[in-house]
């Protein structure tokens, strides 16, 4: 390390790593502020389709276009920062990605029992394996976070911690109408669950997403999370 080389880092002092990039970015679709859509216009993405419960990744690239933003930009006439995202070519994407561990093509897609929607424990099947998606006891009793776990097969993992409140009927309640999965599948390719979720907490945002794929999971994991991406409203 050339500080230590220096003589700058005392011997026994610690050494800070840089934090580890994220395996992929994930972009919805539409509109923006500035700071939540720092990728550059024209750059290569795949989109993520999905139709009649079949998936597909198709390469596309990003369009981004400067439209005027009520919160931030002080004139309708410009200069403006909003920035509104397309692909091209014009796909009915569910979300783009890129990473160097997705290939285009078709990908699998799992079954949820349910709605996907909301925090009540999910089902989730995928190839010869059962996955269940639940928030820890006593969630929304307390005002502290709830986990939300992700077990297979006697393994268990804490993905998120989602502070919630106690609706009136006595269900969780997150204030967002967003929070659930997103997709689940096999994005990755490696014939294991992937997930995306949608961990928002409040009726504000427009999207707090979280990628995790198997094939970023360490050792006694279920899936490492891979890509994040949030944005809010007004």
């Amino acid at each position: 390390h050339l500080l230590v080389a220096l003589g700058l880092i005392a011997a026994g002092d610690p050494v800070i790593a840089d934090p580890q990039p994220a395996a992929i970015n994930v972009l919805p679709p539409g509109q923006y502020h500035e700071s939540e859509v720092p990728h550059p216009d024209g750059s290569s993405w795949l989109a993520l389709i999905v139709k009649n419960d079949q998936s597909r990744l198709e390469p596309v690239r990003l369009r981004i276009t400067q439209v005027y933003d009520p919160i931030v930009d002080n004139d309708e006439k410009g200069p403006h920062t909003g920035k509104i995202v397309t692909t091209e070519p014009a796909l009915n994407a569910m979300l783009l990605v890129q990473g160097a561990v997705l290939r285009e093509g078709a990908v699998k897609s799992a079954a949820v029992a349910g709605s996907k929607t909301g925090l009540a424990e999910k089902t989730i099947s995928f190839e010869s394996s059962t996955y269940t998606l639940s928030v820890s006891s006593g969630c929304g009793q307390e005002k502290s976070p709830c986990q939300w776990i992700l077990s297979q097969g006697g393994k268990t993992q804490m993905l998120h911690e989602i502070y919630v409140t106690n609706a009136e009927d006595n269900a969780l309640d997150t204030d967002s109408p967003n929070t659930g999965i997103v997709w689940a599948g096999d994005l990755d390719g490696d014939q294991r669950l992937d997930l995306i979720l949608d961990v928002s907490n409040h009726y504000n945002s427009v999207a707090d997403l979280k990628v995790f794929l198997s094939s970023q999971a360490k050792q006694d994991q279920l899936v490492g999370e891979a890509g994040t991406f949030h944005a809010v409203g007004c």
